[in-house]
């Protein structure tokens, strides 16, 4: 339902002109533009039309106004249908040097174009700004030309470039641009979640870009988000000085005359007071636009309400009502919405409501509200001032928006130096009082804790010796061990609740690694109440406890139980700004490996890329979390099938883990599990088959046979061995899997699922079909209960039974199976269509079994080529399909068509080659 457009109530009297009776009054030109202009901009040339009626006269000046007023030819959502004129249509094909490949955006009054050089001298993208045919006002024009030469003063990293200029043969001026492929400064920030502090040193970059402005005396006076870009790589761009106003006109008085200077021109969502007043503009006006937009990118909203769409009452809120405090909304939450809202605010700046109000009632509110005074000479001096003093608030220094009180600079200085001041203080109180005894108290208290520091780092180091990675295989001394030191601490250092919360920490690390997954959760829950009891929910330590965990949690399953573990523990370990690169890179590696079994690839590739991105660039050498991240990138681009791809990143995760960890640690027999998969969805048994051995060989040494991750690796290595035709040998590793998984991780972890699904496979490779379809049964109900119902994990299980009942020739049953299995797969697994092509032959199948030979010749034809190129003419599935194409062509007496389409598929799998 589409929102009715306001409407200006006409006067309903009538009035009496020497003897005569008037028109009804119309609204005026004035009246019409001062509500069009606090509009969204969308809304702006409905409104307009709708009030003109059938006066075109006054349509036409109201729309020339309203263009020139809001700047409209630049925002250019704003008049995309207002000009019938044939004139007004744009019918460039090349500007200048060059050519016009598209249009970025328009409107009533302009265009911006994307193009690139025609002479061919180099490449370069640029875009282009210039007038409509048929715009003759000299004031746009003027205010163009303006523009250009107000660019060509400016050259910083941070401005988009002026490259070019010109006049077109019909008169027509342009302006040739840097293309700047980013996003509005704003949207940038919510979608790559910056914290707090990342947003204020994107923010004082853009201060950079108008500090250069000012200094060449040129106020830009349009600084909202969408005139700020920001590209891929996190650089700013400043756009637009279209409305920019000359402190010293005089310097361009040779090239451009200045006219109608007092126009109010501004967007009124970031407009200063002495803008929406008509009062003399200076810098001071930039400042508080700045204000206004570091407050949103704050707070996700205006510093301000609008209740009203009128003109008075924009100008009411912006100069007279006092700016919302920043952390409103962020106290009393009072409902679902209040939630959702908060939620989201701390989702996209990676930190925590508490966190959040604190930053935002701190000395940053005081900078932004400074920033935002009413009265220009209160603000900042200088945009230089303002962006050194959210520098002073990054680096805990006395910010000089705050009153300068010795005890205010006191608590700064404990800020930067905690332990130092709290120590000095204790120190210098006891001297005045009890200098002689605290004196020796002081001394006793430092031995204590040198000494509870030295047992918790022997214990800490005896149970990390009983970690496998350590222990090298020897796992009943290891587990002998580490139950000895856990009924010591349970039993004991009551007294010492953080020496205990590290050693349970400790322990219940090793636990997980020992794969017991459960006594690593109790312990590890343990040891967060603990920590949290002791240091509060904002330590170090309790990020560190998140991240195990939530860790935990994953291997049990536990998905939605992990996830605010794993946020929290991010967004803390990122708010604590510790330049501790290691654990900020354990965090973000947990999290994406969560995002990994979301299914959230791209999300997580994200995250691994960052990860690396910053242990590469660490001062301190972090070879084996390296390998990790790389290691979990490759899996996503597994699951994404960039097959080749993950295969570089596991070779390099390899040579890394054996340069670091020695050729006997678990983690060099995940990787060679990974690639041994990798090299086997790529065809090349031979080398997979060795790599499977060599993992298994390697994890049964160093975990033993019953641990959770050697059962995972045969689970593999039996499907492996099933394409190569070895049933028994496959049947017979894959029980044995699912009984230890049982015994292990219980009846209904999907990693029983997953192998009950692999027996299926063989049992249906062997056409024991009975046993198949039990298998995926199986594995369907183990999933419902702890998958959600769009797993790719349910979509293949699903596409397996459709296969069986399809074979066995229920094919009501089958269809069922395979139309639910075919959205999960192709929305799961976007860039690896071999599942959901098997998926899409087989209900091909099913239609030809029920005489529906063009839809179902339709599907099975296309989806056959990708099922034979993935799985080889050898394959179960796909002699299947070939038997079902030679039944369909049979059934429509065309005996030789089937003939004749194998042919031909085999003369394109032979050119493919060649090529």
């Amino acid at each position: 339902m589409t929102k009715a457009m306001p409407m200006i109530k006409r006067p309903p009297q009538t009035t009496i002109v020497s003897g005569m009776q008037a028109e009804p009054q119309s609204p005026t030109l004035d009246t019409i533009l001062e509500q069009a202009l606090v509009l969204p901009p969308a809304e702006r040339m409905a409104f307009v039309k709708q009030n003109c009626g059938s006066d075109t006269a006054l349509l036409k000046e109201a729309l020339g106004q309203l263009a020139t007023r809001a700047h409209a030819w630049w925002d250019w959502n704003l008049e995309s249908e207002i000009v019938d004129d044939a004139n007004f249509k744009p019918s460039y094909s090349a500007v200048g040097s060059y050519n016009i490949i598209s249009v970025i955006g328009e409107g009533g009054m302009g265009q911006v174009l994307l193009a690139e050089r025609a002479d061919n001298q180099f490449k370069q993208r640029v875009a282009i700004k210039l007038l409509r045919r048929g715009v003759n006002s000299y004031q746009l024009q003027t205010r163009l030309k303006l523009e250009r030469q107000i660019l060509a003063t400016l050259e910083h990293p941070y401005i988009a470039n002026l490259l070019d200029g010109g006049t077109t043969p019909e008169g027509t001026p342009y302006i040739v641009m840097e293309y700047v492929d980013g996003v509005p400064i704003n949207s940038y920030c919510d979608h790559h979640r910056l914290t707090i502090d990342q947003r204020l040193r994107l923010f004082q970059k853009v201060c950079e870009a108008v500090q250069c402005a000012h200094q060449h005396l040129i106020v830009h006076r349009d600084l909202k988000p969408s005139n700020i870009l920001v590209t891929t790589d996190g650089t700013p761009k400043l756009l637009d000085f279209g409305i920019a106003k000359l402190l010293d006109a005089h310097s361009f008085t040779q090239t451009v005359a200045m006219t109608h200077v007092d126009f109010r021109l501004m967007t009124p969502d970031h407009a200063s007071p002495e803008q929406v007043r008509g009062e003399a503009i200076t810098t001071a006006s930039d400042i508080y636009v700045l204000g206004v937009l570091l407050y949103g990118l704050l707070t996700g909203r205006r510093p301000f309400e609008i209740k009203q769409t009128r003109l008075a009452e924009l100008e009411r809120a912006i100069c007279d009502s006092p700016a919302i405090p920043m952390d409103m909304g962020l106290y009393e939450v009072v409902n679902e919405k209040d939630k959702e809202i908060v939620q989201r605010l701390c989702e996209e700046r990676l930190t925590s409501p508490g966190k959040l109000r604190r930053d935002l009632s701190s000395d940053l509110s005081a900078i932004v509200m400074t920033a935002l005074r009413k009265e220009p000479h209160r603000r900042y001096s200088s945009v230089e001032q303002f962006s050194a003093d959210i520098d002073r608030y990054l680096s805990n220094q006395p910010v000089t928006a705050r009153k300068d009180t010795w005890l205010y600079r006191t608590r700064k200085l404990i800020q930067r130096n905690t332990t130092a001041s709290i120590l000095s203080a204790v120190v210098a109180l006891s001297l005045l009082a009890f200098a002689v005894t605290t004196a020796i108290q002081s001394r006793r208290i430092e031995r204590e804790e040198i000494r509870a520091e030295q047992v918790s780092k022997f214990m800490i180091e005896m149970f990390q010796k009983a970690d496998p990675s350590h222990s090298r295989g020897n796992e009943i001394k290891v587990r002998e061990m580490l139950d000895v030191g856990a009924k010591r601490i349970l039993n004991g250092l009551s007294d010492q609740p953080d020496v205990r919360a590290s050693l349970l920490t400790a322990m219940g690390d090793v636990y997980e690694g020992l794969g017991d997954y459960e006594q690593a959760k109790s312990l590890l829950t343990t040891a967060l109440q603990l920590r949290t009891s002791v240091s509060g929910n904002e330590h170090p330590e309790v990020a560190k406890i998140e991240r195990l965990l939530g860790k935990t949690l994953i291997e049990q399953g536990a998905i939605t139980q992990a996830e605010p573990l794993l946020q929290h523990s991010l967004a803390l370990r990122r708010s604590l700004n510790l330049k501790d690169d290691a654990e900020l890179a354990a965090s973000i590696t947990e999290m994406a490996f969560l995002r990994h079994k979301q299914q959230r690839y791209k999300e997580a590739i994200t995250l691994y890329e960052e990860g690396l991105r910053l242990l590469e660039q660490s001062p301190i050498q972090h070879d084996a979390q390296l390998a990790e991240l790389k290691g979990g990138l490759a899996q996503a681009h597994i699951l994404l099938g960039n097959y080749a791809q993950a295969q570089i990143e596991l070779e390099s995760s390899l040579k890394l883990y054996r340069s670091s960890l020695g050729n006997d640690h678990p983690e060099v027999a995940f990787a060679i599990q990974n690639l041994a998969y990798t090299l086997e969805a790529q065809d090349k048994l031979e080398p997979a088959n060795a790599l499977y051995e060599e993992s298994i060989s390697l994890y049964s040494k160093v975990f033993g046979n019953n641990h959770p991750e050697t059962i995972k690796a045969k689970v593999n290595y039996g499907d492996f061995l099933r394409k190569l035709k070895h049933f028994e040998k496959a049947e017979s590793i894959l029980k044995n899997a699912i009984d230890l998984q049982e015994k292990a991780l219980g009846n209904n972890h999907p990693s029983v699922g997953y192998a009950h699904r692999y027996l299926g496979l063989v049992y249906r490779d062997k056409n024991q079909l009975a046993e198949a379809e039990h298998e995926f049964r199986t594995a369907l109900d183990i999933y419902s209960k702890s998958l959600p119902a769009d797993h790719t994990f349910v979509g293949a299980a699903r596409s397996s039974l459709g296969l069986v009942l399809l074979t066995t020739n229920r094919l009501d049953e089958a269809a069922i199976e395979l139309q639910a299995a075919i959205p999960i797969l192709e929305t799961t697994m976007p860039n690896d269509n071999r599942l959901s092509a098997i998926a899409r032959a087989a209900l091909g199948c099913v239609l030809i079994g029920q005489r529906q030979y063009i839809a179902g010749d339709a599907l099975l034809l296309d989806n056959y080529k990708i099922v034979l190129k993935a799985r080889g003419q050898n394959d179960a599935t796909v002699i299947e399909l070939r038997k079902w194409i030679e039944r369909s062509f049979k059934e429509q007496n065309k005996p030789d068509a089937a003939a004749k389409y194998f042919t031909s598929i085999a003369a394109e799998s032979s050119s493919s080659d060649k090529h």
